[in-house]
């Protein structure tokens, strides 16, 4: 058990292993509060 390994497979980009839903769903919401700041600056 590497912790380099254990890296890669949480960051998979190709099928993601153990990824709640809601994780998506913050992330989405923090980008889009991000790019609601620069717009609206």
């Amino acid at each position: 058990m590497k912790p380099d390994n254990a890296k890669d497979s949480f960051f998979s980009t190709g099928k993601p292993k153990r990824l709640p839903w809601f994780y998506a769903l913050i992330l989405l919401g923090i980008i889009g509060l991000i790019f609601m700041f620069k717009w609206f600056s």
